[in-house]
């Protein structure tokens, strides 16, 4: 019996095991470091008194102040960034953003220069 020979194009990725491994490894340390730990540390200083004084909070007017002002921020820039990534994204893919040679200034891999004209 043979084992079947996986083309370069059918293995999905190119890269040795511990490559992969490792880079999984680096985004989830990160994962957890930006997004976790800080979660956990709102939350927990949040309940920090238990739940009674976090719902005697929730009765102030100030609270129900932020929460809407929060909805309605959420409202407003939900959509605009939908609108404005979708049209972005299709921009990227439908059209291509090669500036000229020329454009990109000397060959010494210096940004190029605004050149403002009359």
């Amino acid at each position: 019996m043979s084992t079947p020979i996986i083309r370069r194009a059918e293995a999905g990725t190119t890269e040795a095991p511990w490559v992969r491994y490792t880079l999984i490894g680096i985004s989830l340390v990160f994962l957890f470091l930006f997004l976790v730990l800080p979660l956990a540390a709102v939350f927990a200083e949040a309940l920090r008194k238990g739940f009674d004084a976090y719902w005697e909070a929730l009765k102030e007017p100030d609270a129900w102040s932020a929460i809407r002002l929060t909805l309605i921020t959420a409202l407003i820039a939900v959509p605009l960034n939908l609108v404005f990534g979708v049209s972005a994204a299709w921009c990227i893919a439908k059209y291509e953003f090669n500036p000229p040679k020329r454009a990109l200034g000397p060959k010494t891999g210096v940004v190029p220069r605004l050149r403002f004209t009359e």
